[in-house]
């Protein structure tokens, strides 16, 4: 099924949006989910090939079926459990674009929290997972939604993806929403102490990870290292200062060294200071 936009966009946007009831058939429902999806990622739609006249006009799109009354509580009532996984993926890949640029309203939506955290748990395909990881990535971008996504129950529950054994494309968008919740103050002392986190952290931080994980761990671990009560358990944690020690090489990634370095300046700083300097120093005499 293909649906063309034509100089009537509005009514066939809500045409669109209309077909994403569940009571449509499925196959229609799946169509009409990857329509609103593609409308809504407003880079692809801006590609660098298009004119800016073009761009635009593909952004206003995404603007006029944001406005649709009904296009949103559409799109994450079909993130429900009881819909099929195919049409769930496109619905949190429409909900994650829409999320990109407009990260502020979205979080408060009625249920989207609960459903995007409920497609976090293991055993969800890999195609759903990836999506409503990084819908979470992207509404946590903004400062008022970070303290609200992190006590939602359950959404500290990504760390269970922060492991080598999750896909990449999984792990990626789940260790750059854990970096990003990790920016907030308040949310610093919980990340810390939730079961697992900084043994999951500290296991990205390894040789061997690619690069695109390791930089988003030790931002995470970055951002984490302000929490003052806990500088000294995270200095301390076990392979913690080896493993940040050995990513100041020559041939880690600049990017990924830079996330360690602030890792190590945070960790450092204040009363922590003195005993950071002989953990570090024991590590690069050792790494020698």
């Amino acid at each position: 099924m293909q649906i063309q936009l034509t100089q009537e966009v509005p009514k066939a946007l809500e045409k669109i949006a209309d077909l994403l009831c569940k009571e449509v058939p499925v196959t229609v429902q799946l169509e009409a989910a990857k329509a609103v999806a593609n409308i809504a990622h407003a880079k692809e739609c801006g590609a660098s090939s298009q004119t800016s006249q073009e761009f635009w006009r593909d952004w206003r799109k995404k603007r006029k079926l944001i406005s649709y009354p009904q296009a949103v509580v559409r799109v994450v009532s079909l993130l429900s459990s009881d819909v099929e996984e195919n049409i769930q993926a496109q619905a949190a890949r429409a909900f994650a674009n829409l999320a990109m640029k407009t990260w502020s309203k979205w979080a408060a939506q009625p249920g989207v929290l609960k459903r995007l955290v409920d497609l976090l748990a293991r055993g969800t395909a890999e195609h759903v997972q990836i999506e409503a990881a990084r819908a979470i990535a992207y509404l946590s971008y903004d400062d008022k939604n970070l303290i609200t996504i992190a006590a939602f129950p359950g959404a500290l529950g990504l760390v269970g993806l922060l492991s080598k054994d999750v896909p990449l494309s999984v792990l990626k968008q789940a260790a750059l929403a854990f970096a990003n919740l990790a920016c907030a103050q308040a949310n610093k002392g919980a990340m810390v102490s939730f079961p697992g986190a900084l043994e999951k952290i500290v296991g990205l931080l390894g040789k061997g990870i690619p690069s695109s994980i390791q930089i988003q761990a030790a931002a995470a671990f970055a951002n984490l290292a302000w929490a003052g009560e806990k500088k000294v358990r995270m200095a301390t944690f076990p392979g913690a200062m080896e493993r940040l020690a050995g990513l100041l090489s020559d041939d880690v990634d600049e990017s990924v060294q830079a996330e360690v370095a602030r890792a190590l300046a945070n960790l450092s700083f204040g009363e922590n200071a003195v005993r950071m300097a002989k953990r570090l120093y024991e590590e690069i005499f050792i790494l020698c």
